[in-house]
């Protein structure tokens, strides 16, 4: 199902109002995920995550715009890898999270109006720091551009 199926389902199954707010916003990216989690109900997770992700609508035929449009997409997913190995989402209402930084390194032109692979993983997340990794690959299987990210995560403590 695409994310917004998968949003509406999560409004009928919840009526979450983040939920309702981000079917709202609609998406300039659309994204397929194979092995969704379920944010209502999170268990802990480590290994790969995979996204297909794709402009939502056309985009000029320009490489910077396409290139611009893939950075912003490669922040979809990516700190869910380290929050995942706690068994949470971004819908707990304790956590705080936040990137502390975020970089991309383009290898071939990007052409962001057909699907393309996006791998993440986390190779650690503790001491209240995630990182993470992915790799983001055309349909025929060319490594288009890599990420990485390092992130804050915090539990708040109730009051």
């Amino acid at each position: 199902p695409s994310n917004r199926e998968r949003l509406e389902a999560l409004v009928e199954r919840s009526n979450h109002p983040v939920f309702k707010f981000l079917l709202s916003l609609g998406a300039p990216i659309e994204h397929r995920d194979p092995e969704p989690i379920d944010p209502l109900n999170p268990q802990p997770h480590r290994g790969l995550k995979r996204l297909w992700l794709k402009a939502a609508g056309a985009l000029p035929d320009d490489p910077i715009i396409h290139a611009a449009v893939m950075t912003y997409a490669t922040d979809m997913g990516l700190l869910d890898n380290c929050i995942q190995w706690h068994g949470r989402t971004w819908f707990d209402p304790g956590l705080q999270i936040a990137s502390i930084d975020h970089a991309i390194w383009f290898h071939q032109k990007v052409k962001l109006d057909d699907f393309h692979l996006y791998q993440m993983e986390s190779p650690t997340s503790s001491g209240s720091r995630g990182f993470n990794l992915g790799r983001i690959y055309s349909r025929d299987g060319k490594l288009i551009a890599s990420v990485a990210q390092e992130s804050l995560m915090r539990l708040r403590t109730p009051k």
